[in-house]
């Protein structure tokens, strides 16, 4: 008996001892693993592509780097009393407490259409710091249209797969500052031509940004590139000739025929996951610990990996899926959204099998991506069609169909529906929209509808 009690005591202890050494190789593997690299291995002509000076990306890096660290502060403004009241009971304000003063300060709150509201600045277009602000940043817009002459090719430095995002966000706002300054040529009456130029230029960034790199290089440039089209109409209000309409037009309609379909980020951002050990993102490279408790960063990190480990045979079996139909998927992913519905359907099974994955969970919104922006562009251009019908007619046309082949060569098609965008008339004003997600016509409602142009005061087809 006392025989066997010290059996099954020994095999505990091995037990034991095997588990601590599992553990300490769990914590070894665990502290030496990194997430892969963004460039995966290449051609050696690519390569040196990337290295080169004549890379644009480097020039974009110049130009985030020439602007201003600091933005202007909220400008704070003193609320009446009620309001004050009406704070103090909401948050239970006590008297006693120094923290809030006796007069409650709110902060200036942008027009919509504004130039701080574009920016995300709470200062009124003419604030004398606002407009410093926005003189301090011409040098870094005039470094980044030096870019526009080069190939961009994303960067060649080492990093995981996050490094990219802080550099693409600042893109996103230097294309906001581009947008801003042709506004500001503009509306304060100086040479129409170059504020469009100057305005424009947020789509050629966009385009430059979707040229290489990942999916999310691509949809920040799609985002970039749209961030003009909500000013399409002041802007052809204030055009001097229907000249300079017509030349606006053709240069949108160069922008949508050039617009570049998602297939070479899929390519791209596949050739990363192909080559990566499969637990990217999912382990952090210890910049997120805090160094001053050894034991609890080491059972962060074991915590951290051993969930990376326990997706592995999940993304294992996504690549493959992937990797065997690779072409197909590159071919769906790269349509419109209304020929990506069309395409589903025969290949519903192979959908359901990724789309709840880490490799294809936000591929999948290509096509939307990809549709939004078509919708943008042929919008805008009917914009300037129904600014250059009612220059010549003196009101809008009652139907999208006048404006045929005079004032626009052939009528745009909404990539969402696959029939002509929906158009009412209102008085002295119109609403353009597209059907967008549902495919439905939800009365130019925000969020059901894509809205390209819209009063104002909201308007309905019941109320005309």
């Amino acid at each position: 008996m006392r025989r066997r009690k010290n059996n099954k005591e020994r095999r505990h202890v091995i037990m034991f001892v095997l588990a601590f050494l599992f553990l300490g190789v769990l914590v070894i593997v665990a502290s030496r693993y990194r997430p892969p690299k963004i460039m995966p291995p290449e051609a050696p002509e690519m390569a040196a592509k990337r290295a080169s000076s004549d890379n644009a990306f480097y020039t974009l890096q110049e130009a985030i780097n020439l602007l201003p660290v600091k933005v202007p502060e909220p400008l704070p403004i003193v609320v009446d009393d009620d309001k004050t009241n009406e704070y103090k009971q909401s948050y239970s304000y006590d008297e006693s407490d120094d923290e809030y003063p006796s007069s409650w300060q709110d902060s200036y709150e942008p027009v919509e259409g504004s130039l701080g509201h574009i920016l995300g600045i709470r200062r009124p277009d003419d604030d004398e710091e606002f407009l410093a602000y926005l003189e301090s940043t011409v040098p870094a817009i005039e470094k980044a249209l030096e870019a526009f002459e080069k190939p961009y090719y994303l960067r060649p430095e080492i990093g995981d797969f996050n490094s990219p995002l802080p550099e693409l966000a600042k893109y996103r706002h230097l294309g906001r500052l581009m947008t801003v300054r042709g506004l500001q040529i503009i509306r304060s009456g100086g040479d129409w031509n170059e504020g469009v130029e100057q305005f424009l230029n947020c789509a050629e960034l966009g385009q430059l940004v979707k040229s290489d790199g990942m999916i999310i290089g691509y949809l920040v440039g799609v985002a970039t590139q749209g961030l003009y089209h909500g000013y399409i109409y002041e802007v052809a209000k204030l055009a001097d000739s229907p000249e300079q309409l017509r030349e606006f037009q053709d240069r949108l309609l160069h922008y949508e025929e050039t617009l570049s379909s998602p297939r070479k980020a899929f390519e791209f951002e596949w050739r990363i996951w192909d080559n990566s050990a499969g637990l990217a993102g999912l382990y952090s490279d210890g910049s997120n610990y805090y160094g001053n408790d050894p034991l609890g960063d080491t059972l962060m990190k074991v915590k951290d990996f051993a969930k990376a480990a326990q997706m592995t045979w999940v993304i294992a079996r996504e690549k493959r899926i992937v990797r065997d139909n690779r072409e197909l998927l590159l071919d769906g992913l790269s349509l419109t959204r209304l020929e990506f519905d069309e395409w589903k359907k025969p290949h519903s099974e192979l959908l359901k099998s990724l789309e709840n994955g880490h490799l294809m969970s936000g591929l999948l919104r290509l096509p939307e991506v990809l549709s939004r922006s078509q919708a943008n562009l042929r919008g805008a251009r009917l914009v300037i069609a129904l600014e250059l019908y009612q220059r010549e007619h003196g009101e809008y046309p009652d139907e999208l169909g006048a404006l045929e082949p005079d004032f626009i060569e052939a009528m745009p098609v909404d990539p969402f529906s696959g029939d002509a965008f929906l158009y009412f008339r209102d008085v002295g004003d119109y609403t353009l929209y597209s059907v967008w997600r549902d495919g439905e016509d939800n009365n130019a409602k925000k969020n059901r509808d894509w809205v390209i142009h819209k009063p104002k005061e909201e308007k309905t087809k019941d109320g005309l």
